[in-house]
């Protein structure tokens, strides 16, 4: 066993008695707090064709866009403008929830670059927009980044009824970066419109890049807190519920919508690109897949997905493909083979196979533990209490290192960035006493960690 993280968590329960008294509080408060329970149908209305596996990869969306202000970009326009958004402070006003017009406008004029960016998928797109100047420009310039609805013209940059957010100014620092996140809706072109913060010809010449990326809110952030929360599964009831946390720390709880007899929810992630978590349920029996659309913990609809074939389970959902679109991982225990279904929402668009595991291994969790923008496998071994992590490429095994040793007592159930730090963390569950840790992360390292919340009895943590 690691003896360090031995140790640690075993050296918080010193605290006994303040963190008891806490928890015991946030159990007897969950029945009143949950509110009203919700029932929902599966869908009968889309197909669940049985899905083959294969090995298609589907082309990634461009991560990364380069440019020159002053100079038009590919298939973009450059020109000048009468005036342009001043806003202070470099603070996103907007996010996959809403957006918020700045309201202050500048007198210019400045010169801007509009790129157009199109989501051809079917799917909503909720993605951050990462902006960074790269030089000044001569003039000496600062830059802003901003989103407005295609085409764009140069009036359109006091109009807020074009306006889809901005990142703020970029601080006249090279390098520095401003990050807001929005969603572009299905089949739909968006313009970027970078500008310099002075008046012309200051910032010309200046270079940037805008960098896409694949959802900065956790997958199971149902409160839109920037935090995970745990989501729970009654099997006597078939009640589901959501517990917010902030960090390790029990901040309130609701009831999510009842499952049908013969399902279990699998992982939770945005499917249809709404900014909101949704579940994924199967089906054991019959091997299909349903995907609940949620707003918060609302059940808004259902769609079918893929069926699976005979041997396969579902384990995990991840995205693989440099989509942005989340992706099932399937697991056949007779071969220990794994699996990836490429999706697009609820819809089966392509699949490779994954690596095979050792034998007395089985997959925990999905994340990208080394931040290359590449989802891993979370290993767990419950006879010996060891961790690993095998780094992926899309669905190519390419290293390994062992993660921490888990307490006795404890299994790893789950990945997720629950200190915010930008690095995945496991999620830990003792089964005897309900109690659930965090072991906090740097890649494969281990950092510290944290006792979170106890389980009500009867209830199971089914996601992150």
């Amino acid at each position: 066993m690691n003896k360090r993280t031995t140790t640690t968590i075993m050296t918080r329960l010193g605290w006994g008695a303040f963190f008891l008294a806490l928890i015991f509080l946030a159990i007897q408060v969950m029945p009143r707090a949950l509110g009203q329970r919700q029932s929902a149908d599966i869908s009968k209305g889309s197909s669940n064709v049985e899905a083959p596996l294969l090995n298609q990869q589907p082309t990634p969306l461009t991560p990364v866009i380069t440019g020159t202000l002053g100079t038009a970009p590919p298939g973009g326009d450059t020109g000048t403008l009468a005036t342009r958004i001043n806003r202070p402070g470099t603070g996103p006003t907007a996010t996959c929830a809403g957006v918020t017009w700045p309201g202050n406008i500048g007198q210019g004029p400045f010169i801007y670059n509009v790129h157009y960016f199109v989501n051809n998928t079917a799917s909503p797109l909720c993605t951050p927009l990462t902006f960074t100047m790269l030089t000044q420009g001569t003039p000496v310039g600062n830059m802003q980044l901003s989103a407005f609805k295609a085409p764009f013209v140069a009036t359109d940059i006091s109009n807020s009824a074009r306006y889809l957010g901005d990142a703020g100014a970029s601080s006249f620092v090279p390098g520095v970066q401003t990050t807001f996140e929005l969603t572009i809706p299905a089949n739909t072109t968006i313009a970027l419109v970078v500008f310099n913060a002075e008046q012309a010809p200051e910032g010309l010449g200046g270079t940037y890049q805008i960098e896409f990326s694949c959802g900065s809110s956790p997958a199971t952030d149902f409160n839109h807190n920037g935090k995970p929360d745990y989501v729970l599964y009654a099997a006597s009831t078939r009640h589901s519920a959501v517990w917010y946390l902030n960090n390790n720390v029990f901040a309130g709880s609701a009831y999510g919508p009842t499952l049908p007899a013969g399902w279990n929810v699998v992982s939770v992630a945005d499917f249809n690109g709404d900014g909101q978590p949704d579940y994924v349920l199967f089906n054991p029996s019959t091997r299909r897949t349903v995907f609940w659309y949620l707003s918060g913990v609302t059940f808004i609809s259902s769609a079918s997905g893929p069926t699976l074939p005979s041997g396969w389970a579902l384990v995990a959902v991840g995205k693989f493909n440099g989509d942005c679109q989340p992706d099932y991982v399937l697991y056949n225990a007779s071969t220990r083979r794994t699996a990836i279904w490429y999706l697009n929402n609820n819809v089966f668009a392509g699949s490779v196979y994954g690596p095979t595991l050792a034998a007395g291994w089985r997959l925990a969790g999905v994340a990208d533990f080394n931040q290359n923008g590449e989802t891993d496998y979370a290993l767990f071994a419950p006879g010996t209490r060891r961790t690993a992590i095998w780094y992926l490429s899309g669905g190519t095994f390419v290293s390994a290192a062992y993660g921490p040793t888990i307490a006795s007592g404890y299994e790893l159930t789950g990945t997720a960035d629950f200190s915010g730090d930008g690095k995945a963390d496991y999620l830990l569950y003792n089964p005897s006493n309900r109690r659930t840790a965090l072991y906090y992360l740097n890649n494969n390292v281990y950092t510290g960690s944290a006792y979170g919340p106890i389980l009500a009895a009867g209830w199971n943590l089914v996601a992150p």
